[in-house]
């Protein structure tokens, strides 16, 4: 069987604004946010081979605001493009003895910004598996993988990663499902300090474990790991449950992440999704620690949603997306985005659509001033679909 599908698009703003610098960037384009995305994929029952490619263009302001990573919350002028080619292949899928190899290459650019945080990357991702089925029921896997982020900053920064890892599933009994794994991981961080190019190693055995209790409700999880980062060996538990209610859909976990270095700190999230008779409402929470050039940073966002059918024509909605990221270093830098906006709807015809409300953004860094956008919207928006 062989698939192939391409996706693209853009949008296109035509208007009048007061405020000239936005006036000369209208100017220069109205086409915005253009993104192409193409898949392919060959597989039989046994093998498959896959290639995948994206592009994406974003605007570093506030109305773009993209709560996935801590480089999304600084707001400046220009914009920033995502790129991402991707290859997999897997045999013996099937078979007694499997095979599993991925190859990436991604790169992120920044246009016409000013802060100096906001700087060009290229990321290099190797991954490879051998699996081998020791009974229905168990099966042993090999798992190899590299990893090289080549920033174009001051400092030249160059990471690269290598593991090894020996990894072992089984299902228990009927529902629950353990896994574990133990290697060992080197990370190196090459740097320009003086005019000299230093070299800063870390190297440390990688532990992870996972339990899985599927219940007829939903499931039990349990989960340990133990990796190194830029900033230091990293010790995270978590627990979670999900739960089928009636109607609606819950998920959450709770846990705690333990660095030699900046203590503990907590992580969980938060997941409830619930339709209406006439509309949908969804909240969500998530806060995890991630690392950012040797420094450790606790990531916190947090979601609400509530739509509403007013008519078969139109409706309504209500969102609220907050983000922050908090410094574990004494010196580091923090940063608050928060957006709220309602919004009503109606379609014209059956492609074209009405969209009006009011939309409020603020974004704050440490010693800098709030920035804070008001805006009221009215526009007609038309979408279709283009199937040669």
């Amino acid at each position: 069987r062989q698939t192939l599908s391409v996706d693209a698009g853009a949008r296109l703003q035509f208007g009048r604004y007061a405020d000239q610098i936005q006036q000369r960037e209208l100017e220069q384009s109205a086409v915005q946010s253009p993104f192409i995305s193409a898949d392919y994929s060959r597989e039989t029952r046994a093998n498959r081979f896959a290639l995948s490619a994206r592009y994406q263009e974003r605007d570093n302001g506030l109305e773009e605001i993209d709560l996935v990573d801590a480089e999304s919350l600084i707001v400046d002028q220009g914009t920033r493009s995502d790129m991402r080619l991707g290859a997999t292949l897997q045999l013996g899928r099937t078979a007694p003895l499997s095979f599993t190899g991925n190859v990436e290459y991604s790169e992120r650019r920044y246009f016409d910004t000013t802060d100096p945080d906001l700087t060009d990357q290229d990321f290099y991702r190797l991954r490879t598996e051998f699996g081998l089925r020791l009974t229905p029921t168990a099966r042993l896997t090999f798992e190899t993988a590299y990893f090289e982020r080549d920033e174009y900053d001051p400092e030249d920064t160059l990471e690269v990663n290598r593991l090894a890892r020996l990894g072992f599933n089984m299902d228990v009994r009927p529902g629950l499902t353990a896994s574990a794994s133990a290697g060992y991981q080197i990370d190196e961080t090459t740097r320009t300090v003086n005019g000299r190019r230093v070299t800063d190693t870390q190297e440390e055995p990688v532990l992870s474990f996972s339990l899985r209790q599927a219940r007829q409700d939903g499931a039990i999880t349990l989960s340990g790991s133990q990796r190194v980062t830029e900033a230091g060996s990293r010790t995270s538990l978590t627990v979670g449950r999900s739960l089928d209610l009636p109607r609606a859909e819950l998920s959450a976990s709770l846990g705690v992440s333990v660095n030699d270095d900046y203590g503990v700190n907590g992580i969980g999230s938060l997941t409830y999704r619930q339709p209406l008779p006439r509309g949908r409402f969804e909240v969500s929470f998530n806060q995890r620690v991630a690392t950012d050039d040797d420094d450790d940073t606790l990531f916190t966002s947090t979601s609400f949603s509530y739509t509403h059918t007013i008519s078969r024509l139109s409706s309504i909605g209500l969102s609220v997306d907050l983000a922050a990221t908090q410094s574990l270093e004494d010196d580091g830098t923090d940063r608050q985005r928060a957006r709220a906006s309602v919004t009503w709807s109606r379609s014209v015809t059956e492609d074209w659509r009405f969209n009006a409300g009011y939309r409020h953004s603020t974004a704050r860094e440490t010693d800098e001033d709030p920035i804070i956008e008001n805006s009221v919207f009215a526009h007609l928006s038309r979408s279709f679909d283009l199937r040669p």
